[in-house]
């Protein structure tokens, strides 16, 4: 009798400590599941205020990231349109690729290496940012294809591409600007 209670005891301990070892290994699952949705979270909210700011900056500067003939006016480059009988208006998917270069280069001010995650002890291996941009109506698309492995606790995962659209009239801007410069063109005086 004593020899089965003592298998008892050791099994029903046993039983337990499996249970308890799933338990929190489920919870613990759960929680990395939970804190990756908060760096995806985090790096949409990047991505959003990030295509905000650079197409605001692109459409006060008639659709250049950079321009390279302009007037400086406050603290942006208005680039000229028209200089005599030469028209210079970019063209959309011109525009679509400065925005793309845009983000390309400031994003990173915002992700600022993952710190706040890599004080959590998360590690994030980041590859190369790619933002392809869609002008359409009344309503821009970023889509960025960003690879990133987030490992914590001998847990990981990797996630792949993000998107954001942005609420903008920058394409009627645009063909309003196209329009009027035509008219100029065909009626100097």
């Amino acid at each position: 009798k004593g020899q089965a209670t003592t298998f008892i005891i050791l099994a029903l301990v046993l039983v337990i400590g499996i249970i308890t070892y799933f338990t929190f290994k489920n919870q613990s699952q759960k929680t990395f599941s939970q804190e990756t949705d908060t760096i995806e979270s985090f790096i949409n909210q990047c991505l959003k205020n990030t295509a905000e700011e650079q197409i605001n900056l692109i459409a006060i500067q008639g659709g250049e990231y950079r321009p390279s003939s302009y007037k400086s006016y406050l603290s942006y480059k208005i680039p000229y349109y028209s200089n005599g009988s030469d028209t210079n208006i970019p063209k959309i998917t011109n525009i679509e690729g400065d925005i793309s270069k845009a983000i390309k280069d400031n994003l990173p001010n915002c992700i600022n290496n993952f710190d706040i995650f890599s004080n959590k002890g998360y590690q994030i291996e980041q590859k190369q940012i790619t933002p392809i941009t869609n002008i359409k109506d009344d309503e821009i698309t970023i889509k960025l294809a960003y690879p990133i492995s987030i490992t914590k606790d001998e847990q990981s995962t990797t996630l792949e591409s993000f998107q954001t659209t942005i609420i903008s009239d920058l394409n009627k801007s645009h063909n309003i600007a196209t329009r009027l410069l035509k008219e100029q063109e065909n009626a100097p005086e």
